[in-house]
């Protein structure tokens, strides 16, 4: 079962570390990108409604939750 879950490959480069890159990358981008969004909004005085806004309150929330679950999986 080692083989499976890619316990027995190198560290750095196996499936888990991976995946968790992929969640910690995609958690900092989405982040970045919506910290740039509202402030352009406060900035013009509005509220924020496009990009990842259009689909959550809080899209800063759901990045920190994504590289968290990244750590956790490393």
């Amino acid at each position: 079962i080692n083989n499976f879950v890619g316990l027995n490959e190198d560290p750095h480069f196996g499936l888990f570390h991976i995946i968790s890159l992929v969640f910690i990358f995609f958690g900092l981008g989405l982040i970045a990108y919506s910290w740039g969004i509202l402030n352009e909004s406060q900035k013009n005085n509005e509220l924020a409604t496009t990009g990842p806004y259009a689909f959550v309150r809080h899209p800063q929330n759901i990045g920190f939750i994504l590289v968290s679950f990244g750590l956790f999986v490393q």
